[in-house]
């Protein structure tokens, strides 16, 4: 919800300011992946959502008045559009997370859909060096399977 929605702002304008090769990073889900101590897979993901949410306001205000989950808002940024956002979220609303990820790959499969991830890599041992000061960011992760603050609702 809006605790999900405050990190995937801070990742989004932390990829807009393009600066993770700045700070050590081959880029910008790297450096989540190692700030939040997550699978590089996991960091792509969220670096997908957030950079969705920025062109999506509607599925944006809904996660951040806590109205919607991450695990929803991911599905409905892998299918919604501009123009179908309203309807989207309308479904999402009445939908599992579990029928909207069903859903979401009829729908993406119809489309001939692939997203490309963005790049992750290591570190260097520099950034390595400096991550202890992000590591308060670890207890602010974001899971849709079990994890603290991420229940799949």
């Amino acid at each position: 919800g809006a605790g999900a929605y405050r990190l995937l702002v801070l990742i989004g304008e932390y990829d807009r300011r393009n600066v993770a090769e700045r700070d050590g990073y081959r880029s910008t889900a790297a450096w989540v992946s190692h700030r939040a101590g997550i699978d590089p897979r996991t960091a792509r993901d969220y670096l997908r959502v957030a950079r969705a949410l920025r062109g999506l306001p509607l599925i944006s205000a809904a996660m951040a008045t806590g109205e919607l989950s991450y695990c929803k808002a991911r599905a409905l940024t892998r299918i919604a559009r501009p123009g179908t956002e309203a309807e989207m979220l309308d479904f999402a609303r009445m939908t599992t997370v579990v029928q909207l990820d069903a859903a979401g790959a009829r729908l993406g499969a119809q489309r001939g859909q692939q997203h490309p991830e963005p790049d992750v890599a290591v570190p260097s041992p520099a950034a390595k060096d400096q991550a202890y000061a992000g590591q308060s960011l670890r207890s602010r992760t974001i899971a849709c399977s079990g994890s603290p603050g991420g229940a799949g609702a």
